[in-house]
């Protein structure tokens, strides 16, 4: 990882939570990536994967609870080195993982 040090994936108290540590394991940064469409339910948040970025930063998928639908619903989010959220995009259905193709884009795998 560029900059060294780690990266990792937690829930938080309605929110899926980003920390950045350095190579002993002092926190640099925490970003809690919210989903203001989660409903009334949106403490069962389920952090499912971290994965680097092409050109830096990092990709977040997590699960949220769709209480319309009464599922849950993958949400992706894009984070730069710094902890700041750059974009995020719904997927309809649970998600099981995220990848950065080799021509940029991203693939998603998951059931509806």
């Amino acid at each position: 990882m560029a900059g060294g040090g780690f990266a990792i994936l937690e829930d938080y108290p309605n929110a899926c939570s980003v920390r950045r540590l350095d190579e002993v394991g002092q926190e640099r940064w925490r970003v809690g990536l919210e989903n203001p469409g989660a409903g009334s339910k949106s403490f069962w948040v389920h952090p499912v994967r971290i994965a680097a970025a092409p050109g830096g930063g990092f990709l977040v998928l997590c699960n949220w609870p769709d209480d319309a639908a009464e599922r849950m619903d993958g949400w992706l989010y894009r984070v730069d080195d710094q902890g700041q959220e750059m974009w995020q995009q719904p997927i309809q259905g649970f998600a099981d993982a995220a990848i950065a193709l080799s021509d940029g884009t991203l693939a998603v795998v998951g059931y509806q």
